[in-house]
This record gives structure tokens, sequence and C-alpha cells, in this order.
């Protein structure tokens, strides 16, 4: 679903990134995760304002919307004192009339399905405009949250779909909710790094446990201080089949020494099979990892070790 997800808004043979923001996940109380769904398309997760209007609209024209449709009020605070009852009929009718034409203006635009973004100071909407977009046959949906405005215009915004898509995710309760949506958001930067770095490199501590080799390797050709460097790069490279191993309640120090030995001897592509609980062939298990984490990891690993380099003293400082 998620490899679905971001070949919907993604031209895989010439994009080199993913918007991920134009992927928006729902999440509904019911069902299994297995129940989960994409849908190609724009999901709003708000009722209608049916007020006799209509609730169901094929072929639809959308129009969004970032103002209120409900009165007008002053910038500043001031007070109107009406002293007699046509007074008052006028201002009402005034009122009356700016609505309607505001209505008017929004169905001479064709459109029949009307989003209204959410207002935090007041309603975006209110009921004598109801009443009137009803009579027009215009469909409301309000309280679209800002930060979906972006999305639903990128959605609605064209002549054909947008690239955008909506994911329906279901659970039994709130807890197995959060959980799928943490594992649909890792899935879907699994993909954007694929998209980022057509590369793939077989997992379970391989491409690690290779770079270690082949660093100790040259580290036999450096002199001084550089070739002890070079051995603690490895040593922590190594880190990753050994925590590996631990974490899946195998002997980390058998585990890292035969792995280091098949590398050693050629099998670039054994790793820690955590399945099986032993080093095997980890391409042909199919566990692999995309280049681009691998890169990211070490590359981010060494920036921070050279940030804490460069500090000179710590000084205390106490309360």
């Amino acid at each position: 679903m998620a490899v679905n997800a971001v070949k919907r808004i993604i031209d895989p043979a010439r994009d080199t990134s993913v918007n991920l923001k134009m992927i928006k996940i729902i999440k509904k109380m019911g069902d299994t995760v297995e129940e989960s769904e994409m849908i190609d398309g724009a999901l709003i997760d708000q009722k209608t304002m049916g007020r006799g209007g209509p609730t169901r609209v094929e072929k639809a024209k959308i129009g969004l919307i970032q103002f209120q449709l409900s009165p007008p009020k002053t910038d500043m605070e001031n007070q109107v004192i009406i002293s007699d009852y046509t007074q008052m009929d006028r201002a009402l009718k005034e009122e009356r009339q700016y609505i309607l034409d505001l209505c008017k203006q929004i169905k001479k635009a064709g459109c029949n399905v009307l989003l209204i973004q959410k207002s935090i100071l007041r309603d975006a909407v209110n009921e004598l405009s109801l009443h009137f977009l009803a009579k027009m046959k215009i469909m409301v949906v309000k309280d679209i949250e800002r930060e979906d405005i972006e999305f639903y215009s990128k959605v609605t915004g064209v002549a054909n779909p947008g690239q955008a898509c909506s994911i329906l995710l279901r659970g039994s309760n709130k807890l197995v909710l959060e959980e799928a949506e943490r594992s649909l958001h890792d899935a879907l930067c699994v993909i954007r790094c694929l998209v980022k770095k057509k590369a793939l490199l077989p997992g379970g501590g391989a491409p690690e446990m290779e770079v270690a080799v082949q660093l100790r390797q040259l580290a036999q050709k450096q002199v001084g201080a550089q070739q002890y460097c070079w051995r603690a790069f490895a040593d922590a490279l190594e880190l990753v089949p050994y925590t590996l191993a631990e974490n899946a309640g195998l002997s980390p120090i058998h585990t890292v020494t035969e792995l280091r030995t098949q590398h050693a001897n050629g099998n670039t592509d054994y790793g820690v099979n955590v399945r099986k609980g032993y080093v095997t062939d980890i391409r042909e298990e199919n566990v692999l990892q995309p280049l681009l984490v691998t890169l990211s990891a070490i590359k981010q690993s060494s920036e921070c070790v050279r940030s804490v380099l460069k500090i000179d003293d710590i000084v205390s400082f106490f309360f």
C-alpha cells in the first residue's frame, strides 16, 4: 500500500524526491488493520452541512474558500445604536443581502461542492448561508483544517486528478491505529529513500561489516595514529551487526566473528539472519535496505563525532 501510494504521486522515471504531505492518512476505529485501503484522491473526514441541501454529488465542481460565509465584522471595537424597528429591519436586510451576494458569486462560478476553511475566531458559515447554499443545490463541508488546504488544493485545483492520494487506516482501537500509522509512515519513508537514490543493499549488517573489513585492510597501510583511527572507525561500524544479533537473542560475539570471517572470504552479501538465528546470504532471504539509509547513518554519525571532538573543555556549572 505504501509503494502504491508513492507511485501514485510521483513519476518513478523522472522524480527524485517525494513530498509525503501529498499522502493524507486518516485514522478510523473499526475493522482490522488489514481492512485499510488507499483511495485515489482526497478523503475528507468531515460531515456535510445538510440543511436540506445535497449530501451526494457526482461530477463535482469543487470550490475551496478561506473566508467566512457570515456577516462581516469591523476591525475596531464599535457600537451600533438602533433607535427604532425600521433601522433594525434595514440592518437585517443588508446582512441578508450581503450573504446572498456571496452565495450567488459561488453559484456563478459553477461550484456545486464547497469546502470552507476552519475559523478560530467565529463560525466559518452561519445558518443563513447554509440555507441559501442548500437552495442553490450546493453541498457544504466546513471546518477544513488550515494545514490540509494545500493538500485539497493540489487534488481539486486541476482539470485531471492531482498528484495526491489518501489512505484510510483502520484499527480496532486507538493504540492499534497509532502503531499502524507509525509503521505506515516508516514504510513511506523507505520508499521515499528509494526514489531519491534508486539502489538497494543487503540488510542484516552486511554493508557495515563489509566496510569495516575494508577499513581494517586499509588501516594496515597507514602509519602512526592514523592506523588507530581507521581501526576505531571499523570497530564502530561492527556495532551495527553486534547490536542486531544481541537484540535477536543471539550470541553477539560469535555472530560478529563468523560474519567477519565470511566477509574476509569474499562473501559480501552475508548478514545476520534474525529469523534463522545465524549468518546467511541475506540477499537470498530478500532482506534489503535502501542505500540512502546506510549512507545517511554513516555520514550523520561521523558528523556528530566530529562535532564532539571539536570540544576542548567542559565547564561545569551548578545552580
